[in-house]
């Protein structure tokens, strides 16, 4: 638990920190962190995503065009509407940025829609991607989230999935397309039968259908992964015993994705990868070096009480703290990691960098090889 950093503020004690999240009223993910934002002392903020009519209509667009655009599934069905879709999208970015203004953290949870791979200069789009429609502004919005988060307050920011996708684009890094590892998942998950929610082009399986129904045969198929940082955010949340305890558990966190992230493309300049797959190739965790308190997990802490509590706990309660700092410019908020200094092995306490740096976990890099 974050320690309190300003006694004098007991009136702050009560206050609920305002959570932004993405409208996403279809996914039981995003459902199980609003109530756990609700549970613990938190108030959720629903960020709207889609394009509005007034909106569209804004633009001169009558009636119709509105409807063929909220219809269409691609944005080469509506080409003739670019510019008109674009002003409105750029309205509906300003109109979330004044909605930022009043939050104090930001979630980014797991979508069924795939970031656009030209927002990692890759020219091809796979089969298997899924762009979202053109109604849909989810990715515009939670770049503009993750902007807001990261550089203009530098508040508190937790992505998930691809919530923690996202962090790697918008840093400067890049995805895998499709994990071809993915698809065995796949396979082996239909042969079993009477599972349900994989989609028709097998890109996705809504993993709380299939962890229902069947969680022994998920984690079985699922790859466990280690901590390769104990100093960072979440090695002081989650040792590697409790990971251990997890996969034990067989809870239904664990799964293959059908987009990955390999170590060698993350922008080692601006993030810092702390957990990865078990054989190495794939990340799990990450976290910026530059923010007190922004990291992803490409596993789904929502689906375990246990550490789903202690994520979005130790999230509210450091967004606290940071709200009591702005009644006293004096007061100092450490951070994440540091103000769990003491918790941290002897071993990355030691004052001499090259010590330190010698006992730090070193993280696999055959690509240099």
């Amino acid at each position: 638990m974050v320690r309190q950093v300003i006694s004098d503020y007991q009136s702050l004690k009560k206050y609920q920190p305002r959570v932004a999240i993405i409208e996403d009223n279809h996914a039981q993910g995003a459902k199980k962190i609003i109530e756990l934002i609700k549970q613990i002392g938190g108030k959720p903020m629903v960020i709207p995503r889609y394009l509005t009519d007034r909106l569209l209509a804004s633009q001169g667009l009558e009636k119709g065009a509105i409807n063929q655009i909220k219809s269409a599934q691609s944005l080469s069905e509506v080409r003739e509407f670019d510019e008109q879709i674009a002003a409105a999208t750029r309205l509906h970015i300003q109109y979330i940025t004044r909605k930022l203004t009043f939050v104090d953290a930001v979630v980014l949870p797991g979508s069924i829609y795939d970031i656009p791979p030209s927002a990692y200069h890759d020219t091809k789009v796979d089969s298997h991607t899924q762009l979202a429609p053109p109604i849909d502004a989810r990715f515009v919005t939670e770049m503009a989230m993750t902007d807001y988060a990261l550089h203009t307050r530098k508040i508190p920011l937790l992505g998930i999935s691809s919530g923690m996708q996202m962090l790697v684009v918008k840093t400067g890094g890049k995805l895998i397309q499709h994990n071809d590892e993915y698809d065995n998942f796949v396979s082996e998950v239909r042969d079993q039968g009477k599972v349900a929610g994989i989609s028709d082009n097998g890109a996705n399986i809504t993993l709380e259908r299939v962890s229902s129904k069947n969680k022994a045969l998920l984690s079985a198929l699922s790859p466990s992964f280690k901590i390769v940082q104990s100093r960072s955010i979440i090695g002081v949340m989650l040792s590697q015993e409790k990971f251990e305890h997890v996969n034990s558990k067989r809870l239904e966190l664990l799964h293959l994705h059908h987009q990955a992230v390999r170590p060698q493309d993350i922008n080692q300049g601006e993030l810092l990868v702390t957990a990865l797959t078990e054989d190495g190739k794939y990340v799990e965790a990450v976290e910026h070096k530059h923010h007190p308190f922004c990291f992803g997990t490409q596993f789904h802490p929502e689906y375990s009480e246990e550490i789903g509590q202690k994520i979005i706990d130790e999230m509210i309660q450091y967004a606290r703290a940071l709200k009591a700092k702005q009644f006293d410019e004096q007061a100092e908020v450490p951070a994440y990691v540091d103000l769990h200094a003491d918790e941290i092995p002897a071993a990355y306490q030691l004052g001499d960098e090259k010590q330190e740096a010698s006992k730090q976990p070193q993280l696999e890099q055959p690509w240099l090889q």
